[in-house]
C-alpha cells in the first residue's frame, strides 16, 4: 500500500443516490487493484444499504444508532477496524442522509487529529438534481429540511450532479444556471450512479487525486437544524414473509406489487418520502426495490420463488414516526389477508434527536 490510507466522505440528502454510488464506485476503485472499505450510517439499525453492500462482497462497517457527527469515536472506530482487518488502502464513508455540518464535525476534526494515519479527502456531496430544483424554486431552505439541504450544499467542496439519466435538457439547464448564480466557488461533477456515467473517473481520479478544499466553515443555526431533522419520520425493520398456504411465491413480483402500494399510499395522503428501501434475501437468491420520492420504483436482483424470505424495509419520509408505523401495519395487513404471513424480527421508528456532534471545529457556527 503506497501513502496514506485515503478517507472519502460522501454526504447528502435523504434519496440521493449515495449507496449506489458507493458501490460503483467500489467496484471500480478495486478494479485498479486498491483494497477498498465501506462506512454505512443511520439513525437505527438494521439498514438496507448494508445488507446491499454486504451481499456484494463488499468489506463494511456500519455505524447505527447515531450519526458520524454524534458517535465521532464509533466512526473512528469503524475507520481503524476497515484498516486492520482489511488493511484497506480507501474507505468510502456515507453519513446519514439528515445530517449536515460535517466539515466542522468530521472533516476538521478527522485532519487534526490523525492526519499522521488517514488522507482525508475534500468532502463531496452528492445531489438529486429533481430535489433541488424542488426546493429551490420553492424557496424552501429556510426552516424545515431544505434548510438542512442547503447546508449540505453550501459546505460541500464538490457537488455531484447524480441522475443525469433522467434530467431532460431543459431541467438540465436550469440546473446549471442554479449552480452558476448560486454555487459559483463549487466545483461540479455530473454523473449517473445507476448506469455509471462519469463514476469511474470521479471514482479513480477525482476521489484519489482532487486537493480542491473549500474548507467551507457553513454558519449552522442548531436549533432550526434539529427542527428540521425533526419533522422527518425514521422506520427500520426486519421481517420474516412466509407464505401461509406453505406455497412457493414469486418474491420480485411481490416487491414490485409492494412497493406499488406504498407509493400509492404515500401519494393520497401527500407525505414527501424521502426514500423507502427492501431487500430480500433467501439463501444465495436476492431481490432489492426502492422508491425515490414517491416518482419512480425500481426493483432489481434476480428472479426467484420459495416459500419464505427475509426482507428488510426502511422508510424514510417528511412525516411522523408513528405515521410511518400505522402505514406499514395497514400494508402488512392488506397482504396478510393474501396468504402471506409477517413476523416481526426487529423494528424500531423514530424521529432524530436533537444533533450533539463529539466534536466541532468551527468557530462561526452559532
Amino acid at each position: 500500500m503506497m501513502g496514506k490510507p485515503k478517507l472519502i466522505l460522501i454526504g447528502g440528502f435523504l434519496g440521493a443516490g449515495k449507496t449506489t454510488l458507493l458501490s460503483m464506485a467500489a467496484h471500480f476503485l478495486q478494479s485498479q487493484a486498491k483494497k477498498v472499505g465501506l462506512i454505512t450510517n443511520d439513525q437505527a439499525a438494521g439498514l438496507v444499504d448494508t445488507q446491499i453492500l454486504e451481499f456484494s462482497g463488499f468489506n463494511v462497517e456500519e455505524v447505527s444508532g447515531s450519526c458520524f457527527c454524534c458517535d465521532f469515536n464509533g466512526f473512528h472506530n469503524a475507520i481503524n477496524n476497515l484498516l486492520e482487518d482489511f488493511k484497506c488502502d480507501v474507505i468510502l464513508a456515507e453519513p446519514v442522509g439528515s445530517c449536515t455540518d460535517l466539515y466542522a464535525t468530521l472533516i476538521r476534526p478527522l485532519q487534526s487529529m490523525f492526519s499522521e494515519q488517514l488522507d482525508v479527502a475534500p468532502l463531496f456531496v452528492l445531489v438529486d438534481p429533481f430535489k433541488l430544483l424542488k426546493t429551490m424554486n420553492e424557496n424552501g431552505t429556510e426552516e424545515g429540511p431544505g434548510y438542512i439541504y442547503l447546508k449540505q450544499l453550501e459546505e460541500a467542496d464538490h457537488l455531484i450532479i447524480n441522475k443525469i439519466d433522467l434530467l431532460k435538457a431543459k431541467d438540465k439547464r436550469k440546473i446549471q444556471e442554479l449552480l452558476e448564480t448560486q454555487f459559483s466557488a463549487h466545483p461540479v461533477h455530473w454523473i449517473s450512479a445507476k448506469k455509471g456515467a462519469g463514476v469511474e473517473k470521479l471514482s479513480t481520479e477525482t476521489f484519489l487525486d482532487s486537493d480542491t478544499y473549500r474548507n467551507a466553515l457553513t454558519k449552522v443555526d442548531y436549533n432550526t437544524y434539529a427542527i428540521g431533522e425533526a419533522q422527518m419520520g425514521w422506520y427500520n425493520a426486519t421481517f420474516m414473509v412466509e407464505s401461509t398456504e406453505n406455497k412457493q411465491v414469486d418474491w420480485m413480483q411481490f416487491n414490485q406489487m409492494f412497493l406499488t402500494v406504498f407509493q400509492q399510499v404515500f401519494n393520497y395522503e401527500k407525505i414527501d418520502l424521502n426514500h423507502l428501501k427492501i431487500f430480500m434475501k433467501n439463501g444465495s437468491s436476492h431481490v432489492m426495490g426502492n422508491i425515490i420520492d414517491a416518482r419512480e420504483i425500481s426493483v432489481r436482483g434476480e428472479y426467484f420463488c420459495s416459500k419464505s424470505t427475509r426482507m428488510v424495509l426502511n422508510i424514510r419520509a417528511e412525516t411522523s414516526h408513528q405515521l410511518i408505523y400505522e402505514i406499514v401495519r395497514d400494508v402488512v395487513e392488506m397482504f396478510e389477508d393474501h396468504s402471506l404471513k409477517f413476523k416481526v424480527v426487529t423494528e424500531k421508528h423514530l424521529t432524530p434527536g436533537y444533533p450533539n456532534p463529539t466534536y466541532r471545529f468551527n468557530e462561526t457556527t452559532t
